[in-house]
């Protein structure tokens, strides 16, 4: 499989004379896994008024999402490419930079975070490798381009980068006790990062492997505290690895973070992830383990009922919760058969009662076994009887 498309060489055509090369994370999963990754960044020498203009005459649709940056989006068939000019970072706050451009590719290169992220490569599939990324990617080296500190104090969420990176690319994170020492000294100044990029971070962390090693790092060097969770979570966890990393990372901070309101204030979440936290708590809560697992899914949600007898399983010391996984996942959720609809061919009004009788239909459906949509009507007119 080659990384460089008919799609991305038409680009690339299109800019010319202007030069342009993949960079970073496409071009660093690509020699590491083998795999096309879905975002495609593209470096280039021409500025972002000429992309723009260039690029719209060429029938593709520009989108100048960052131009202050050198940021353009291409939108070509139907795929996103971001476009960004050579540029050096000549002031940083820990969030922002003002940039100049460049049409150095080296100069660009030194503004990048890790080694391994300043790889680039031409139209020909030529790596141009200026901080031996390659090598540090093939010895599963984390490695900061240049002084750490001054790649910390430039973009302070690069903290969170850096644990992330040990849980994508190593077997065994092994951090070195400088860098934590810095981290440890920077950690606070997190606190500038806003929630939106905090959040994307630590759900990337808690996807990746080692996540429990890595979050107990966070903690040891205060990292945790500074993104806003003052609860120290325990150094050693009583949980079997395999079956934590299985879960997904909402279900994960659950257990990582024993209060609910710690979780929604700290983390931007989307009101249907908010929504899985709340319900999956109160599943804990609630779950009859004497009873079948099926319908109280169906009450509670199948992907809250699941996660909850996983975080169940795991917590306990005294009740094996496998069987209930075990079978709730070799089922799925049954369809209630009758809607509004049935009733009103029947010749029932619409109204509040109708809605009363479809439910109470439902929770005899839910008690008795889901049997089918004719059982249900039968049972519809014994009720009016």
């Amino acid at each position: 499989m080659k990384l460089l498309t008919t799609d991305i060489l038409r680009i690339f055509k299109a800019l010319e004379p202007y030069e342009c090369r993949l960079v970073g994370g496409c071009v660093r999963d690509y020699i590491a896994f083998n795999i096309r990754a879905d975002d495609i960044d593209i470096a280039t020498t021409a500025k972002p008024d000429i992309v723009i203009k260039t690029l719209k005459k060429a029938g593709m649709h520009v989108i100048p999402t960052g131009l202050k940056h050198g940021t353009v989006t291409c939108i070509y068939k139907h795929k996103t490419y971001e476009i960004t000019t050579l540029r050096q970072d000549i002031k940083t706050d820990g969030r922002h930079a003002e940039v100049i451009f460049t049409e150095d590719y080296y100069k660009d290169s030194l503004r990048r975070d890790f080694t391994f992220n300043a790889l680039y490569m031409d139209d020909k599939g030529y790596i141009t490798d200026y901080h031996n990324g390659q090598g540090d990617l093939k010895n599963a080296y984390v490695k900061f381009i240049g002084n750490p500190i001054e790649r910390i104090e430039e973009d302070y969420l690069r903290i969170l980068r850096y644990f992330r990176f040990h849980g994508k690319f190593t077997k065994k994170p092994k951090f070195e006790p400088e860098i934590l020492n810095i981290i440890q000294e920077k950690s606070p100044q997190l606190e500038k990062i806003s929630k939106e990029r905090i959040t994307q971070e630590v759900f990337k962390i808690l996807n990746q492997p080692h996540c429990l090693f890595i979050w107990n790092t966070m903690q040891k060097t205060h990292t945790l505290n500074s993104i806003g969770l003052t609860s120290t979570p325990p150094t050693q966890f009583p949980y079997k690895k395999k079956e934590f990393e299985s879960l997904k990372a909402l279900a994960k901070l659950i257990i990582l973070i024993p209060k609910e309101s710690h979780i929604l204030k700290t983390f931007a979440l989307s009101n249907a992830q908010k929504k899985f936290i709340q319900k999956t708590i109160y599943a804990i809560n609630t779950i009859n383990l004497e009873m079948d697992i099926l319908p109280q899914a169906y009450t509670l949600g199948y992907d809250e009922t699941l996660s909850a007898l996983k975080i169940m399983n795991l917590k306990s010391t005294q009740h094996n919760h496998q069987k209930l996984i075990n079978n709730l996942e070799a089922e799925s959720l049954p369809t209630f058969p009758l809607k509004g609809a049935d009733l009103i061919e029947l010749g029932y009004k619409p109204s509040p009662q109708l809605g009363k009788t479809i439910k109470k239909i439902e929770s005899w459906w839910l008690n008795n076994n889901f049997p089918s949509k004719e059982t249900c009507l039968n049972f519809l007119k014994s009720l009016d009887k």
